[in-house]
């Protein structure tokens, strides 16, 4: 246990700028689905790092997380 220390497994993200897409993405994760005293999270962290590397910084994303569609437009 954390014992209140930790910021979440399932914190939500916030993305800003100019080829950002508005809206939500995702989905919410199941509230009777509880690990370890957690919610499960629905899209890994490191899929948004992979997104931003890729399609906006134009270098390669993490390995083994691919990059998330919709968020970031053209």
């Amino acid at each position: 246990a954390s014992f209140g220390t930790d910021h979440g497994t399932a914190a939500p993200h916030l993305l800003l700028g100019g080829k950002v897409r508005g809206g939500f993405f995702g989905t919410q994760p199941p509230l009777s689905q509880i690990v370890d005293d957690d919610l499960i999270h629905t899209a890994d962290f490191r899929s948004y790092y992979s997104t931003i590397a890729e399609h906006w910084w134009h270098v390669p994303g993490i390995p083994g997380f691919r990059p998330l569609n919709g968020i970031l437009g053209s």
